[in-house]
């Protein structure tokens, strides 16, 4: 089974947030609301697709085997 750790900073608010696949079912929000990130065992979706590009900057993205 893969996890995955995933570190992302919202452009809009400069809010730095930690995703961790192990938590499921949550969605991570910066502060400010305009950008979101759920993180499952398999794959990332963000809450807002529009802002995908433009206000989500991803700073680390690691995958573990365990």
């Amino acid at each position: 089974m893969m996890h995955k750790i995933i570190v992302w900073q919202c452009k809009y608010c400069k809010d730095i947030i930690m995703s961790d696949s192990r938590e499921h079912h949550q969605m991570d929000q910066c502060k400010c609301g305009k950008c979101a990130v759920d993180l499952e065992s398999y794959g990332c979706r963000t809450a807002f697709p529009e802002t995908e590009s433009k206000g989500i900057k991803f700073l680390y993205d690691k995958s573990f085997k365990w």
